[in-house]
């Protein structure tokens, strides 16, 4: 026969105990060696008299399979003996499995197929047999297959064993969020963490073989930076950036036309001035400036004594938007107080005959070497722009 727990004892022992005790007048409870069931359990002796059990007028009662209590405390001197027949023997229950009363069994880690496992149901209160082709045949994981092999995963992390990142797969949005100018770094465990090194407007930038790339101001001196666009839509008699463009803080300035078209043929030109002043009209100009057609013909631009700088060939073409006007204009040191301002153009231009022509030129403004320059109005000899861009670029000193 079969049994959960110790086997009972297949021969007959003495487990009665006697336990002797001395009373002091006012110890009530003495603890037995051997624990009994009950009350009626026990033979309780008192100077050779037996005792009653219970409670009220009766002798004594037993609070704890241990703990013998009288309603009255022994006199001193009191001699107590305590006969016991009974023995509490371990029952191992099944709901004591849990706890480990079952000992001196192997753990097996690889069940066969004809194991049967033991299983406490929802109550804990009985348990249940399941066989290991139960487990493998239960709904809830026959719903996903029982995997033997990793699967391969696939998109932005690839593999079947080591997973890895696809190339170009990290972007920003599935980054962690950082403060404007942090830069991401290893710190002593090897961890990525967020540095709190860069600052609005620096550029990222090696720190030697081995070391974390660190955050450090942009390069600035020789650097050519846009200040501002003007966007030509309707019609417009000229062209002129803020003067506040115009600071300390830019040695030379570019303005760069782009796809200007004109309502008619017209001659390009510009005149200057200074910080709010009045644009000079008067015989100041003095200007050289060459151009090149597509028909093999050339067309020259020059004076000693004009009024106003020629830009480009003679006459560029107007009202046919597919024709447009396309070339740069460079401002040198217009803000020196010691020496008259410098100009020159290149660039590419449709002339009024539809030729295809480039030009190259410069000039000087031969007065007013002791102030800066600040105004420069672009114009046409006749008609307006009607569409393009002319965006202003200053050379940080």
């Amino acid at each position: 026969m079969s049994y959960i727990g110790k086997k009972p004892s297949d021969i007959t022992r003495a487990i009665a105990t006697n336990d002797t005790f001395t009373g002091d007048g006012s110890t009530t409870t003495f603890t037995l060696t051997q624990g009994a069931a009950s009350a009626n359990d026990l033979t309780v002796v008192v100077n050779n008299v037996r005792q009653e059990p219970g409670s009220g007028s009766k002798s004594y009662t037993l609070t704890a399979p241990t703990s013998l209590v009288f309603n009255t405390a022994p006199a001193a001197s009191d001699e107590i003996y305590v006969i016991n027949p009974t023995q509490v023997e371990a029952i191992v229950r099944a709901g004591d499995i849990s706890s480990g009363a079952i000992t001196g069994q192997t753990a097996e880690t690889t069940p066969a197929d004809g194991d049967t496992l033991l299983m406490f149901d929802a109550s804990a209160t009985a348990l249940r047999k399941i066989t290991k082709a139960n487990l493998v045949t239960s709904a809830a994981i026959t719903a996903n297959t029982a995997k033997v092999t990793n699967a391969t995963h696939t998109g932005e992390v690839t593999g079947s064993t080591a997973l890895t990142i696809a190339d170009n797969a990290v972007t920003l949005a599935k980054m962690a969020s950082g403060t404007d100018g942090n830069l991401i770094t290893y710190d002593a465990s090897g961890n990525p963490a967020y540095v709190a090194t860069g600052n609005a407007g620096q550029i990222l930038t090696s720190a030697g073989a081995g070391a974390p790339p660190t955050f450090a101001a942009a390069p600035t001196s020789g650097c050519w930076e846009k200040l501002d666009t003007i966007t030509i839509s309707g019609t417009t008699s000229q062209i002129e950036h803020e003067e506040a463009n115009f600071t300390s803080t830019h040695r030379d300035y570019k303005i760069m036309l782009s796809n200007v078209a004109l309502t008619a043929d017209a001659t390009m030109r510009m005149r200057v001035a200074t910080d709010g002043g009045t644009l000079g009209s008067g015989t100041n100009y003095k200007y050289a400036m060459t151009s090149y057609r597509s028909n093999n013909s050339t067309g020259v631009e020059a004076d000693q004594d004009g009024t106003a700088f020629p830009l480009g060939g003679a006459t560029a073409a107007g009202a046919d938007a597919k024709y447009t006007q396309n070339f740069e204009i460079n401002l040198y040191n217009p803000l020196s107080t010691t020496t008259f301002f410098h100009f020159s153009s290149v660039g590419m231009q449709v002339d009024n005959n539809d030729y295809a022509m480039t030009h190259i030129g410069g000039g000087v403004y031969v007065t007013g070497h002791d102030v800066a320059f600040k105004r420069f109005v672009l114009y046409l000899s006749t008609g307006d722009f009607n569409a393009g861009t002319s965006t202003l670029y200053g050379r940080i000193v």
